[in-house]
């Protein structure tokens, strides 16, 4: 059956290999598609940045405008696009929401690593806008107390004023009528 020149355990093996080629071809071979991860394409830092420029160019009512659109559970790019929307906006409260977002972004250790050190950076941004916005709340509050303050020992230095001019009066009075 088999030529003579082959031995007994080289004929074992490629049988073996013969059986084994025969199994792998009825059990289905996963393609190399199977096994590459879904690649989640990101916008680029610069892209960010590019988008960020486009939306400092915009008008107050523009911003508001597009606030309404956007749709901040589509991923991180609308996300995004929401938090620089909100930072455009000149109210403590816009702030909050944008550096609240940027935090959002900052934690998903799905982005890569640039995009989340950018939206780092636009957090403490807008955590130093509102930190000015209370600082300088504080110091308008204290200026107000001061000028009260001011205002009421103004008030107290004329009635002093009054009251020694009042008492220069009646020496003044009381001398006179010594004299005469």
């Amino acid at each position: 059956m088999f030529p003579s020149y082959m031995s007994r355990p080289l004929v074992a093996l490629l049988f073996t290999l013969a059986v084994l080629a025969g199994c792998a071809a009825q059990t289905p071979v996963p393609s190399a598609a199977d096994h590459i991860p879904q690649a989640i394409l990101y916008p680029t830092v610069e892209q960010w940045l590019d988008l960020q420029q486009d939306v400092a160019d915009l008008s107050k009512a523009e911003v508001m405008a597009r606030l309404v659109t956007v749709d901040k559970s589509a991923g991180v790019a609308q996300l995004y696009y929401f938090g620089i929307l909100n930072q455009q906006l000149q109210s403590y409260g816009a702030w909050t929401v944008a550096r609240d977002t940027f935090q959002q972004l900052q934690s998903n250790k799905e982005l890569p690593k640039q995009q989340r050190q950018l939206a780092g950076l636009m957090r403490q941004y807008n955590q130093s806008r509102i930190n000015g916005y209370a600082r300088r709340h504080e110091l308008l509050n204290q200026q107000a107390q001061l000028q009260k303050n001011l205002n009421q020992a103004e008030d107290e230095k004329r009635q002093l004023q009054q009251k020694i001019q009042a008492l220069t009066d009646v020496e003044a009075a009381i001398s006179t009528r010594r004299g005469d």
